[in-house]
Parts: structure tokens; sequence; C-alpha cells
């Protein structure tokens, strides 16, 4: 729960009952903004909805305290790069839509379950990325539209689902499916016109 709102030059955000922050606005001008060196009275447990979103940000440093990422944390925002911390468990619903974004990297150790639908939409110059082993559940649309040319999953990963417009209308040309997955939903590759290769895991399903 929430137990006051506060806000400063640079930051509207949330003081939680757990003692963590949420910050659900940011509103300064910087085009690097690192949060590690950010003091709102305690450590910062979640970036809101919306909270950087249509921003002139470009580099994001977000802080090992980090938890979560909220719907449309960076919508149409200039991020072009980003290092998601090991102990963020789930990316909100289009937390990263119609960025710049490049560079996706996520922690060694990422404890990622949950990628929301459309999180990486329309992200025209991402171009490669990594799935965590950690994440088991991904949504309707989410690198839809974006500039993917190679997908990979990370060695152990229990995904079970390629939900449908997973990779729709992005510039793949091959994909490998790990071994859990028993289900590629309606449309998950539709209007992929460079795709010319897509191999299954060992799972029957």
């Amino acid at each position: 729960g929430i137990v006051s709102i506060e806000e400063n030059e640079e930051y509207r955000y949330a003081i939680l009952s757990s003692g963590g922050i949420a910050i659900l606005e940011y509103k300064g001008d910087e085009t690097t903004v690192d949060l590690t060196k950010v003091d709102l009275g305690g450590p910062i447990y979640q970036i809101g909805g919306g909270a950087f979103r249509n921003s002139t940000v470009r580099s994001v440093i977000l802080p090992d305290t980090l938890k979560s990422i909220l719907a449309e944390a960076f919508r149409n925002s200039s991020l072009e790069s980003v290092v998601i911390p090991a102990n963020v468990t789930f990316i909100g619903r289009e937390a990263f839509a119609y960025t710049d974004i490049r560079e996706v990297t996520f922690s060694g150790t990422s404890k990622l379950s949950m990628i929301e639908q459309y999180a990486f939409s329309g992200a025209k110059n991402l171009q490669t990325i990594t799935i965590p082993a950690s994440v088991t559940t991904m949504g309707t649309g989410v690198f839809m539209g974006s500039g993917l040319t190679e997908v990979s999953f990370a060695d152990g990963i229990y995904l079970s689902e390629i939900p449908a417009r997973s990779f729709a209308e992005t510039k793949l040309t091959a994909i490998h499916l790990p071994d859990s997955v028993t289900l590629v939903d309606d449309n998950a590759f539709n209007n992929v016109q460079t795709l010319k290769e897509v191999t299954f895991g060992s799972n029957d399903g």
C-alpha cells in the first residue's frame, strides 16, 4: 500500500508501506538518469505506470533494489539502452513500447518471471534480445512490430507458451524454440516476411 505521495523538482513518488519507493513521474529533462544515486528516502522498488512516458531520457541506470516496472513506464520515450536488475520480477504492459531502445540486457541472475502484453511492441531499433531462464509468462504481442532480427532463450527456461502475435511484424530470420514450449498461439509470427526457419525443442507437448 501507499503511505504518502511526495514530490520534489524532478520526481513525484510514493512512499510504500513496505518502506520502499515507487517513482510515479519523472519531471526532469535529462538524457541520462542514474537512479542508483537518487535519494528519495528509501530503496526504489518500483517504476510506476507511465513514470518516464514521452520523456527525453536516453539512458537509465536502474537500482538493484528494483522489483517491478509497471505499464507504459517508458512508453514512447527516447530510451536507447537499459540493464534490467536481477530482482525485477515483472515488466508491465507496453513498458518499453515505441521507445528508441536498441539494447536490453538482463542480469545473469535475473528473477524476471513475467513480461506483459506489448511490452516491447513498436520498438523499431531493438534487433536482438535474450529472454532470461526465469521467464515463465509472456503476454500477447510482446515484441510485435519491433525491429527484432534475432531472439534467443536462456538455457533452462520454463516458458511454455509463445503467445498470440508475440513476434508478429518483426524481422526475424530464424528462431529456435526452447524445449519447454508446448503451445505456439495464433499469429505468433504473423507477417514476418523474413522468417525462413522455426525449429522446435524436444518437448512433445
